[in-house]
């Protein structure tokens, strides 16, 4: 056992107490907050001074050159930290493409969320991403713009597109899905719950759920906004592979305990259709709601350029009953017959786990490729045209890790997944590529001065007290 006995005189106690004071304090600085270089602001640079990174959207040109939306975050301290956009563009090897270079505007200006985004190539090259930008209104306050970026093909900030909804009022815009006709980005819409504000400023009228918005993000005077259920939460889900060929939009529902439907015939959910116009397609949401009265919850669904919908349902309420489901159905919403796939949803492997089929993608010809997700875990799976599972592709990507953040597409006639990291495969399944542009799933961030201190005196800083200690006047005697 250790004690120390002082043997440091009255003069000297102020030194002493000056001495600890400053050790705590060179102890306990930090690496707050951290900083970056405009010429280091790259995901590279990012990832090498331990900064977290995170893969937002991936999308890729006709060349095969990967552009990358990722987010580099920096703390302010323990608790708090900034958001900063940047977007990069890769070759197919995984290199940086240099010629690229995003514009200095994202370096200095912070960002607050980029959940429900997007990223579109147009058929010019240029691209076009959303996020919440902080702006600040005066020296003590600012607001948070939900706005669309456009950047030409070599990165240059060409536009930013405030989102305006006019008359109609929410506290969060939470989606917006792009319009593409012809290559272009022709508008967007907008769900969530929206209010008309009257001419006082007051909330009026009921809900409307869909709004629509021109290129330039402002309301689209011939769109007749749709109206939601009044005193019943739906939830819209409209995913970014949505857009009818027309122009319209699919999109399903998830209905509250509190609508009618579900209290008193067990609907979770429906699929409904509206024109460019905002107009409702009744016969549509008629014939599909045929396929959604058995307690089935609507997991995903897409749209292809012939009109075609695939959605992807789980039915049945019992856990051992539920099934998995992905049907086909035609623009007017008639279920093609032809194409069915279904199979327990139960996966055993996990003491009995749900399983459900996810990011749905049409294939050339007339199967879909689904990524079947359980857990943490994700299988890419094929369904031939008459939705039978493929067993002839590769079973390289099997059971393999994958977060919450992720989407499957297809690009060139390849199959790119995207989760922390992403992913590239042939059109038999077989992985030709793994990028890591951003931080994986083991990340950790930097260890202040303090803590590092901590971790590498884990065992010496005792040693090292008892030699200051000594240094200045102490004395260290062991008891028996």
């Amino acid at each position: 056992m250790i004690s120390l006995k002082s043997r440091i005189n009255p003069p000297e106690k102020i030194n002493h107490l000056v001495f600890l004071l400053i050790s705590f304090f060179i102890l306990s600085c930090t690496s707050f907050p951290e900083k970056i270089s405009k010429e280091k602001f790259t995901l590279e640079d990012a990832n090498r001074a331990g900064f977290e990174t995170e893969l937002i959207k991936t999308a890729v040109q006709p060349d095969g050159k990967i552009v990358v939306l990722a987010a580099i975050k920096m703390r302010d301290d323990r608790n708090s930290h900034r958001l900063y956009l940047k977007v990069q563009r890769y070759h197919r090897d995984g290199k940086r493409d240099d010629s690229f270079r995003c514009d200095d505007f994202f370096y200095g200006n912070e960002i607050e969320d980029f959940s429900e985004s997007f990223l579109v190539i147009d058929k010019d090259g240029d691209i076009f991403f959303p996020g919440i930008l902080r702006e600040m209104v005066s020296e003590y306050d600012y607001r948070h713009r939900y706005t669309v970026f456009r950047l030409s093909s070599d990165g240059a900030l060409t536009a930013r597109y405030p989102v305006d909804t006019g008359e109609f009022y929410s506290r969060f815009i939470r989606n917006l899905v792009p319009v593409v006709r012809d290559g272009h980005v022709a508008g967007f819409y907008v769900t969530g719950e929206y209010r008309k504000l009257d001419i006082k400023g007051h909330l009026a009228g009921g809900i409307y759920t869909i709004l629509k918005l021109t290129s330039e993000c402002k309301p689209d005077p011939s769109f007749n906004p749709v109206k939601g259920i009044e005193r019943v939460h739906e939830k819209l889900h409209s995913g970014l592979k949505a857009v009818t060929p027309d122009g319209g939009l699919v999109y399903s529902v998830e209905y509250h305990y509190s609508h009618k439907e579900r209290e008193k015939h067990g609907i979770k959910s429906a699929v409904r259709k509206i024109y460019s116009n905002g107009r409702v397609d009744m016969a549509f949401n008629r014939n599909i709601a045929v396929y959604l009265r058995d307690g089935s919850e609507v997991r995903s669904h897409s749209v292809d350029s012939r009109g075609r919908i695939a959605v992807s349902l789980r039915t049945g309420d019992n856990k051992r009953d539920r099934v998995n489901r992905i049907l086909l159905f035609n623009i007017k919403g008639r279920r093609i017959p032809t194409f069915e796939f279904s199979e327990p949803s139960l996966v055993e492997k996990w003491d009995g786990v749900d399983s459900e089929y996810t990011d749905l993608i049409f294939m050339d010809d007339g199967g879909i490729y689904a990524l079947k997700k359980y857990v943490y875990e994700g299988t890419l799976v094929r369904l031939d045209s008459r939705g039978a599972v493929d067993n002839s592709i590769s079973g390289e990507f099997k059971e393999k890790k994958i977060h919450h953040i992720y989407s499957l597409d297809k690009y060139n006639d390849e199959i790119y997944l995207q989760e922390k990291h992403l992913w590239r495969f042939n059109s038999d399944g077989s992985v030709v590529a793994l990028y890591k542009f951003c931080s994986g799933p083991d990340f950790e961030p930097n260890k202040t001065l303090f803590e590092k201190t901590v971790y590498a005196c884990k065992f010496g800083c005792l040693l090292a007290i008892v030699g200051i200690y000594e240094l200045f006047g102490g004395k260290m005697r062991f008891m028996p």
